[in-house]
């Protein structure tokens, strides 16, 4: 994941052409599964084995720059994911936040393969939060020049949980889902068009 991260970033560093913005508005549909087990402390000593399935909404964006056929920024994803304990039957929702970097590798054939590395993953529903990290790999083809369709694969370790009453001494779960969205990535280009337009109407 260092070395996909690291050939754009020597390529824009080497060259004297300047990079252009990259902004990346989406939203989608994830999907998947969180399991693990964690282990408390306090006020007993308990373990809890978690296996639930997850759906829900995602909106977010990629902002960075771009140069010939690389793009490197910061990434940008939350949502609300609805979870049903596969055992129990329960039903609940949580709500995410995933903060990472990215780099955008662009193919020959109309394809884009992406990576994000996901340093700050957060999870909150109604009396605990987890924290952890994670990333995102994927693919994507553009329909139109200024619109695509995504598809990702993306892997959260949660390590750490916090919860009024407990003291947990080991989290080990993982969050595991397939993101499909839809993408403006000529944002920039269109405002900017549009701004021309109403000038010459003027």
């Amino acid at each position: 994941m260092k070395k996909f991260f690291l050939i754009p970033i020597m390529m824009m560093l080497t060259t004297q052409a300047h990079a252009r913005i990259y902004l990346e508005p989406y939203v989608g549909f994830r999907n998947g599964s969180l399991k693990g087990d964690i282990t408390a402390t306090s006020p007993s000593a308990t373990t809890t084995s978690v296996d639930s399935s997850l759906s829900g909404a995602s909106y977010g964006g990629k902002l960075g720059l771009s140069y010939m056929i690389f793009a490197i920024g910061g990434d940008y994803s939350t949502g609300q994911l609805n979870e049903k304990d596969n055992s129990a039957g329960t039903k609940s929702k949580s709500t995410y936040t995933d903060l990472g970097a990215f780099v955008h590798i662009k193919l020959p054939i109309l394809f884009t393969v992406k990576g994000t590395y996901i340093f700050s993953a957060k999870s909150k529903d109604t009396d605990a939060e987890s924290t952890g990290k994670g990333y995102k790999v994927g693919l994507s083809t553009s329909l139109f020049h200024f619109f695509s369709l995504n598809a990702d694969m993306i892997s959260v370790k949660y390590d750490d949980l916090k919860q009024s009453g407990f003291i947990f001494s080991n989290v080990n779960v993982e969050q595991k889902t397939r993101h499909k969205d839809k993408r403006w990535t000529g944002l920039p280009l269109c405002l900017k068009l549009a701004s021309l337009f109403l000038k010459n109407q003027l």
